[in-house]
């Protein structure tokens, strides 16, 4: 069970339930990131057009593409927040199932006399050795 922490802790995880990856996650944030960008530009578009002496009426098609990219800002966000928290908790469901199983292995006398700070770093049964000393390098 050797390796760094971080890779400890991706077996820990388990498998992913399937399309949930981070990859879809960061590409529907950044395409609601695109939407509210665009919306930027479409009111720009509206500036031009006013100040050119159109109407209102030449407008309105800008304003339907600015009503698209605001509720295409919301409803991609949005899913790429649910996304991210569902793996989260995916990830913390793991790692509290592979915690109790480790614990339910621990003697109870272990567990109610070992005091709480035994377990960290550099101490106790099982304990993260914690970071590397860069002077053991010299």
């Amino acid at each position: 069970m050797g390796g760094t922490v971080p890779q400890r802790l991706l077996r820990l995880r388990g498998p992913r339930p399937a399309g949930r990856g981070p990859i879809g996650t960061v590409a529907l944030a950044v395409l609601g990131v695109a939407c509210n960008m665009a919306a930027y530009f479409f009111i720009a578009a509206m500036i031009r057009l006013l100040l050119s002496g159109c109407g209102l009426g030449e407008c309105l098609p800008w304003c339907g593409a600015l009503l698209v990219s605001y509720v295409g800002k919301s409803v991609l966000s949005a899913w790429s927040t649910a996304m991210s928290h569902t793996a989260t908790y995916y990830t913390l469901r793991d790692l509290r199932k592979s915690l109790l199983s480790k614990l339910s292995r621990v003697p109870m006398g272990t567990i109610l006399d070992t005091p709480s700070g035994q377990y960290g770093p550099g101490g106790g049964y099982g304990a993260y050795p914690g970071p590397p000393d860069p002077r053991d390098d010299l």
